[in-house]
């Protein structure tokens, strides 16, 4: 029965040998002599029979099996091994596809089993298959084989998990070889790919590339980088081709690299820059990086060489070879170094126009894998205009609370004025109705007290007398208040009018052993004044410091000093002082610290009105246990009087007794 046969061997003698011998019997015998030529043959003709060499060139017996396997017109093709290496390799044949396997030995021995083969693949077709291996124990072990085989187990494994692509073709730009990552990165299943022409697996574009890299004259090594890459299957890929010269002839391995994470990587970073860059430039405040070294200039925006001369002069250096150091101040580079962490400061600059501007300066740190600081971004603000926003601010709000505080003082006078215009109206209605009938009384005791009377009534007639006194005296105070008394100006020395004071109460501070320490000021001015008012003011306040000092040291210190276009009169006294919730009742009329029958509570109310009316000041400083002090202020020259009135009493701790 004549068949038609393929048989591929790439040893010439054994191929024309097995030739001859299938042509004798009269089959139809075509040959290949190696699998890329065999691919060639069955396109256009289809055996019954094919003999395939297990080791030879240009895609391997093994491969060449694997792919006439999955050719749909090669189905029922009866596939035969011959193998060289059964004896040093354990071979499945029947996992590669074939049928049979046949050892290679002697010729007489090849052309029984070679007619064995044949006589079964008229028998039984493919439906029964041996896993013996025809001619097995025929052949003998070569060690240097089994070597030789093992070392190519060991590179098909490299080859197999290698993570770039690699390809085989042959002088005729055939693909004879390809490992999984290149079959992969093609998109081609192998049995496709092998035998296909290189260059028909890239696209338009990239083919022009590569067919023009191999036209170019020269066998070493060409490549395309991954600078420029070409496409393959829509990924980007470069291409290194190492020919490879041997004694079967010439071909090219090609590896393959596939880059496209790294480009969409390298993209994505370069529109992140472009971003950053832009960014970076709109800011119209100045921005730079320097390094953390020697604050060499890295990077500096467009704002930053307009708004800072130096940088710009610098930056031109940089085209000669010069390195640009950052302008200062260098402070905050140092605080970022030294601290690891962002830094803001101020920073005064005074320019060429002698005018000041203060900028913010932010600095941060870079750093590196191990924590290093390697560089050091920097912008600067100027916050000048913010700065004197923030100072007017301020201005207005001192001013707005001076205001208040001026607001309140004014409410505060203007309250007490109500109080003293109210009781001055009654205390001069009271004084008027009241002294008349005093006088009349007293008048009459004292006429009494002429005639002959019992020493009893004489007795009650004194102490009548005593209480019409008290009662006049009280009268007078009140009539102080209502102001109905007229207002004699004239220049008084202060210190003469003291003395003259504490002259009249000398006795009374003997008795109660208060000294009296004079501090006077050389040559202090005269100030017009109301002699017997102020007379009025130290009498009082000579009085409840007295009064006010019941055991110990007892002291009244009085000091005097020209300042602010006037003088300063400071009562001082060694008393136990008076509490915080009573210091702010002072100078209100009938108040007082005294005892009962003691005080009338009009002292210090007095004191206040006369220095109010001299367009003066007075106040009260003290501390508990610490005695008190009283401080005068009085202008030199009572120029626009009408005005007064607008008295700060601003009052501390007080210590005293107003009455």
């Amino acid at each position: 029965m004549t068949r038609k046969i393929l048989v591929v061997d790439n040893h010439p003698m054994v191929l024309k040998l097995i030739a001859n011998l299938l042509r004798k019997d009269g089959h139809e015998v075509r040959t290949a002599e190696d699998g890329l030529g065999a691919l060639e043959i069955l396109k256009s003709f289809v055996p019954d029979i094919i003999f395939v060499d297990l080791v030879m060139p240009n895609i391997s017996g093994e491969k060449l099996c694997r792919i006439i396997r999955k050719m749909p017109n090669l189905q029922g093709v009866y596939l035969v091994i011959l193998s060289a290496i059964a004896a040093e390799e354990e071979l499945d044949f029947t996992a590669l596809g074939a049928d049979a396997c046949i050892a290679k030995g002697s010729m007489t021995n090849l052309t029984r089993h070679i007619a064995r083969v044949i006589e079964l693949a008229s028998l039984t077709g493919r439906q029964e298959r041996s896993r013996e291996i025809l001619g097995l124990d025929e052949v003998a072990t070569r060690e240097i084989t089994r070597e030789l085989l093992s070392s190519r187990k060991h590179f098909e494994v490299i080859l197999r998990n290698m993570s770039e692509g690699i390809l085989e073709f042959a002088a005729n730009k055939k693909i004879i070889f390809a490992n999984p990552t290149a079959v992969t990165l093609v998109g081609v299943p192998e049995e496709t790919l092998l035998g296909t022409e290189f260059t028909d697996i890239f696209g338009d574009h990239s083919l022009e590339t590569v067919v023009a890299l191999l036209k170019r004259p020269g066998e070493g090594a060409r490549k395309i980088s991954e600078e420029a890459p070409v496409l393959l299957n829509g990924r980007q890929v470069s291409l290194q081709f190492l020919p490879v010269v041997g004694d079967e002839g010439t071909s090219t391995i090609v590896l393959i690299h596939d880059v496209t994470k790294r480009k969409l990587a390298e993209e994505k970073i370069g529109e992140q820059n472009r971003f950053l860059t832009k960014l970076i430039e709109s800011l119209p405040h100045p921005f730079f990086v320097v390094g953390a070294k020697n604050y060499e200039v890295l990077l500096a925006n467009s704002s930053a060489q307009r708004h800072l001369a130096a940088l710009d002069e610098c930056l031109q250096e940089i085209g000669k070879g010069e390195p640009c150091k950052a302008p200062p101040p260098y402070e905050p580079f140092g605080r970022v170094l030294q601290d690891k962490d962002s830094c803001l400061m101020e920073y005064v600059v005074q320019g060429q126009d002698g005018q000041e501007t203060t900028h913010e300066i932010h600095a941060h740190p870079i750093f590196d894998k191990k924590g290093k600081v390697t560089q050091i971004i920097e912008y600067r603000l100027d916050i000048t205009e913010r700065k004197k926003a923030e100072q007017a601010l301020r201005d207005s709000k001192d001013e707005l609370q001076k205001a208040l505080d001026n607001l309140r003082i004014a409410q505060q006078v203007a309250i007490r004025q109500e109080k003293l215009a109210s009781i001055g109206t009654l205390a001069s209605g009271v004084a008027h109705e009241i002294l008349n009938p005093l006088n009349i009384i007293g008048t009459l005791a004292q006429v009494m007290q002429l005639e002959k009377i019992p020493p009893s009534m004489r007795e009650n007639l004194d102490e009548m007398l005593a209480q019409i006194k008290r009662a006049t005296k009280i009268t007078n105070n009140l009539r102080t208040f209502s102001h109905q008394h007229a207002f004699e100006v004239s220049m008084v020395d202060v210190h003469a009018l003291f003395d003259k004071t504490a002259a009249l109460l000398e006795h009374d501070l003997n008795l109660d052993n208060v000294q009296v320490e004079r501090h006077y000021a050389p040559d202090l001015p005269r100030i017009e004044a109301d002699e017997d008012q102020l007379a009025q003011v130290f009498l009082n306040l000579v009085s409840n410091a007295r009064d006010a000092m019941l055991s110990g040291d007892k002291r009244i210190i009085i000091e005097t000093r020209a300042k602010d276009g006037g003088v300063e009169i400071r009562f001082s006294d060694t008393g136990p002082g008076i509490g915080v919730d009573e210091i702010g009742k002072i100078f209100d009329p009938f108040f007082t610290t005294k005892d009962p029958g003691r005080g009338t509570g009009l002292g210090l109310w007095i004191v206040y009105s006369i220095i109010e009316n001299h367009c003066g000041t007075i106040r009260v400083e003290s501390e508990k246990g610490k005695g008190a002090q009283f401080v005068i202020f009085l202008p030199t020259h009572l120029q626009g009087r009408e005005d007064c009135g607008l008295v700060e009493a601003k009052q501390g701790h007080s210590v005293g007794d107003n009455g």
